[in-house]
């Protein structure tokens, strides 16, 4: 059947994340056509950019509230890669923290 999967997925430009303990799609993604990933990967640069302007004292707040936001929805992040890549469920909460 994944084969099947893969070749229904490739007519429609599309590709299923698959839970590797049951072999079930979690969900579908489009394909990004060429052009695409050029305007994302261009975005990422200029995104750089403006993130290594920033003086240090700046970046640091950025980091903290980013770790504040994983930490505070751990549980949800390590579901999710428990579903996808069939991480240990403590592993995965280990790994956000």
């Amino acid at each position: 059947m994944p084969s099947q999967r893969k070749a229904r997925a490739a007519k429609r430009r599309t590709f299923d994340v698959i839970n590797p303990a049951t072999g079930k799609a979690l969900a579908t993604y489009p394909i990004l056509t060429a052009q695409q990933v050029r305007t994302k990967v261009e975005g990422a640069r200029n995104a750089f950019r403006t993130w290594s302007r920033l003086d240090p004292k700046e970046r640091a707040a950025y980091l903290l509230r980013f770790a504040e936001v994983l930490r505070k929805h751990k549980a949800a992040y390590a579901e999710t890669m428990t579903l996808e890549m069939g991480k240990v469920i403590r592993d995965a909460i280990a790994e956000v923290e």
